[in-house]
Order: C-alpha cells, then sequence, then structure tokens
C-alpha cells in the first residue's frame, strides 16, 4: 500500500508541475515581449523547508523569424515563420499562420551573425545548424542587401536579444 501511495503522490507532483509551465504571451503594451521557456517554474521545498522557486535554465529563442525592420540598431520587429517545402531551392520561409508581429530590444553586446558575410561576398561559413558564422555590426546586418527571412533570434533572461543568426539558404 505505500508503494501505491507513494506511487500516486509522484504522478500528483508530475501533473502540478506540467501545469506549471510557462507559455508564450502577447507583448506588453511597451512592446515588451515575454520571455518563455519549456521548462516549468514551480515552487519546491528545500530539505530546510524553505520554498523556493525553481526558473527556466533556458531563456527563450525564436527558431525560424522573418526580420520585417530593424529600428536603427535598437529594437527589431519579426514574424514567426516555418519552413516548408518549396520547388525551387527545395525549401522556403513562411509565416505561421496566424501570426502576429513581435517586437524585442537589443542587449549590449548583441551579436549579428550571416552565412555569406556582411557585404555577402564571401563563401559560406556554417555552424552545425546551418547558421551563418560570419559577424556584422548591428548597422551591417541592418543593411544587408538580402534581408532576414529565415534567422533564429537567441534572448537572454529579460527578454533582450542577445544573437540574431541568419540561416544559410543556397
Amino acid at each position: 500500500m505505500k508503494f501505491i501511495k507513494g506511487s500516486l503522490l509522484l504522478a500528483g507532483a508530475a501533473v502540478l508541475l506540467s501545469a506549471c509551465g510557462t507559455s508564450t504571451a502577447a507583448p506588453t503594451p511597451t512592446g515588451t515581449p515575454t520571455v518563455a521557456s519549456s521548462t516549468p517554474s514551480a515552487a519546491v521545498k528545500t530539505p530546510e523547508n524553505k520554498t523556493i522557486e525553481v526558473k527556466p535554465k533556458d531563456p527563450r529563442t525564436v527558431d525560424v523569424a522573418i526580420v520585417q525592420s530593424i529600428h536603427k540598431g535598437a529594437r527589431v520587429t519579426w514574424v514567426p515563420g516555418k519552413i516548408v517545402p518549396a520547388e525551387t531551392n527545395n525549401v522556403m520561409v513562411v509565416p505561421v499562420e496566424g501570426a502576429q508581429p513581435e517586437e524585442a530590444s537589443f542587449a549590449a553586446g548583441a551579436k549579428f551573425l550571416t552565412p555569406m558575410g556582411c557585404d555577402e561576398s564571401e563563401s559560406p561559413s556554417l555552424d552545425a545548424e546551418g547558421l551563418g558564422t560570419y559577424e556584422c555590426s548591428a548597422d551591417e546586418y541592418q543593411n544587408a542587401a538580402g534581408g532576414h527571412r529565415d534567422t533564429k533570434i537567441f534572448f537572454n533572461e529579460q527578454g533582450e536579444i542577445v544573437k540574431m543568426a541568419d540561416r544559410y539558404h543556397p
């Protein structure tokens, strides 16, 4: 009987923790996005019987973004996208159905990476995800000729963008 009670207690705790997960919300009226993660957040008791909150370890990322505008190197507006099959170049990026524009500020020291160099004249240089590794200034990145249709955006815990990296498409 003790085993069954313990199993039910563990199952109940798992349900409680899964219900405490965070979700992505619409930006606040000031445009500051809500940071979301797939890691659940919950209050737990320590062995000393103190209650502490367990927060997500990893900040949010947007895996595929279609950049609409970069505002003087300070903020960016994008729409979440997805990669779909296409006849030309095998894939293309389209907005996620029903997606709304999102906006966030850049953190100090944010990095901007492209696959073909800042002026798109270099040979492709990619990481394991197919993201560019040439680092550009905010101005160079903002003025890139091809735009940014398949960009991965990385955030810090404050919801600021720390890195934007474009994927290579032949």
